[in-house]
């Protein structure tokens, strides 16, 4: 069961006692910034890719000899769940990094047993 504009008007105006006319202004307002509001998911997908080329171009073979595949491949990953977050795909961890999740678990589980 939907509720209607004038029955949120309604109660808007009874329960938060806020006037219609404030009430109407304020949706001019967003309906103002739908164009915008509406443009931003295209945008934050065009940020996140210019943000996996940024961190794809800080890696040098210097920063890569001296991280672990493990880092690489996780702060990869972070922006990749990001950018299929923003499309609306699956994100689950698959194929390398959730072998490489399990093996850092294995040998923390490891560490921790030896302590």
């Amino acid at each position: 069961m939907s509720m209607g504009l004038d029955t949120g008007i309604y109660i808007c105006r009874e329960q938060l006692d806020i006037s219609t006319v404030t009430i109407a202004r304020r949706m001019g307002e967003i309906r103002a910034k739908q164009g915008i509001l509406l443009s931003y998911r295209a945008l934050q997908g065009f940020h996140l890719t210019e943000l996996q080329a940024v961190v794809l171009n800080a890696i040098t073979p210097e920063k890569i000899a001296g991280a672990s595949l493990l880092e690489i491949v996780k702060a990869f990953q972070i922006l990749k769940t990001l950018e299929l977050s923003v499309e609306g795909k699956p994100s689950k961890v698959k194929g390398l990094v959730a072998y490489l999740e399990e093996l850092d678990r294995e040998e923390s589980e490891a560490s921790n047993k030896q302590q």
